[in-house]
């Protein structure tokens, strides 16, 4: 009876003993019990707040320098392209809203005064004349919009503005090869094989 009670001891104190190895690797190897430890950020940096008042900004001057369009546009293309930039920015504009609305963030709705400048000088022109500096200035915004989404990417801290940042690049950088090949994704100048 002795040596039957010191075997289910020992029994008892193996099984244990494996149990508490496999528990062990298991919570180090990444299993689902080791994922649940993992939580990705919430709440916003510094970066985070600057990243959303300079996309928002940006949308904004997206769709008012392209409602000039409608009226100082002499190209098709122009027209066209500024069609699907009103369209394409307040999709954009609207989200964004929503995740500033989530993260207490105040968004202004005026330009920042280099975008007025920008907007301003744009105002005063027609025609080809307007063609030419509307397209220069898509270039250049969505080079740099690019660029500030992949920093965010890479560097920014909350979650939700990260995945607006992974949602919108595509779209930003499939607009500046818009402006560069003077295609649109729709009507005449509609770009083919992708761009």
């Amino acid at each position: 009876m002795n040596t039957k009670l010191m075997g289910l001891a020992i029994a008892s104190l193996a099984v244990s003993a494996i149990a508490q190895t496999q528990q062990q690797s298991i919570s180090q190897d990444g299993r689902p019990e080791r994922m649940a430890k993992i939580t990705f950020a919430k709440g916003l940096n510094t970066q985070d707040r600057s990243f959303i008042k300079d996309a928002a900004a940006g949308n904004n001057f997206e769709i008012l320098t392209s409602k000039l369009a409608e009226t100082h546009a002499s190209s098709q293309w122009t027209k066209d392209f500024a069609k699907e930039m009103i369209q394409e920015h307040t999709g954009a504009q609207n989200e964004l809203m929503d995740v500033a609305q989530q993260k207490g963030v105040d968004v202004k709705g005026n330009l920042p005064k280099p975008l007025q400048a920008k907007y301003d000088q744009l105002a005063k022109l027609n025609g080809d004349a307007f063609d030419k500096a509307y397209r220069q200035i898509q270039l250049k915004a969505h080079e740099m919009t690019s660029s500030k989404f992949k920093a965010q990417i890479k560097n920014g801290h909350d979650e939700d503005v990260r995945e607006f940042a992974v949602k919108v690049l595509p779209a930003v950088i499939m607009h500046w090869k818009m402006a560069k090949t003077q295609t649109t994704m729709t009507g005449e100048n509609k770009m083919t094989g992708g761009g």
